[in-house]
């Protein structure tokens, strides 16, 4: 912890669940301090600009003005700027690469570990420049893609969008029971209670916002996709276990074909 400095931070996000969890996620720290959550690019270089902030932590996809319309904003102002970690589902490599290139100094995925935003809020500031954080940084997001970044494909491909919970609450479920197969018997005791804790919810909300998500894949015509995908012939939607089971299964495998290759 760095006692003398209390970083001042700014929340900036669409949606309004994820500013609470971010703000959650950093209020009990003594070194940090949120003054101020924004929806939108416009109202972020507003706040910045009145207001003194060290560090800001955005989503890349914003109405009006976007996180990338920021960042470049952000570049123009003269004196001292803020810091800025990206947080976002926008994962792929040309966008984290944008990103870093325009001086965020991290990028994470949503969902993101409460810890890890914490641990790179600290790193931040315990650093004398900036000047060598954007090649490590760009290093370990996309020098290999994770199994969280290959989730995000997949879903994307099922036309199941980040804007809706259930879609990270399934790409957390998937996560877990990658590395815990055994979370898979008995779900609705094991994971969802579990995913509600970590976004500060219900078990029974989780399971409505994965059922609604399997649901969009059906209703919007991608089951083909789903079915081509996972190597199943059958058309039938699945419930929430069966799809959350095959596609563990799916990467689970893919995970032991990347290591035995």
């Amino acid at each position: 912890m760095f006692a003398e400095k209390v970083v001042k931070v700014l929340v900036v996000d669409s949606n309004e669940v994820f500013r609470k969890i971010v703000i959650n996620c950093l209020k009990d720290e003594l070194d940090v301090k949120i003054v101020g959550e924004v929806s939108n690019g416009e109202d972020a270089l507003d706040f910045v600009l009145n207001n003194e902030v060290d560090m800001v932590v955005l989503d890349v996809v914003l109405p009006k003005k976007d996180g990338l319309w920021f960042l470049e904003e952000l570049n123009d102002i003269k004196g001292k700027k803020p810091e800025c970690i990206v947080v976002s589902a926008m994962n792929c490599d040309s966008v984290v690469k944008r990103a870093v290139e325009m001086g965020a100094s991290y990028f994470l995925s949503k969902p993101f570990e409460s810890e890890l935003l914490i641990k790179r809020i600290r790193q931040i500031f315990e650093r004398d420049t900036r000047e060598v954080q954007s090649l490590p940084v760009y290093r370990e997001y996309l020098g290999e893609k994770t199994l969280e970044m290959k989730i995000t494909e997949v879903l994307n491909n099922f036309g199941i969008s980040p804007s809706i919970m259930g879609f990270h609450y399934i790409r957390t479920a998937i996560e877990m029971a990658v590395y815990n197969t055994e979370l898979l018997v008995g779900i609705t005791k094991g994971i969802y209670p579990d995913i509600a804790k970590k976004y500060n919810t219900s078990g029974s909300k989780v399971e409505r916002a994965i059922r609604h998500a399997i649901e969009c894949i059906w209703r919007n015509g991608y089951s083909s996709i789903y079915c081509d995908t996972v190597g199943i012939k059958s058309s039938k939607k699945p419930t929430n276990s069966q799809f959350i089971s095959i596609l563990t299964e799916y990467f689970r495998l893919g995970m032991i074909n990347d290591k035995t290759a």
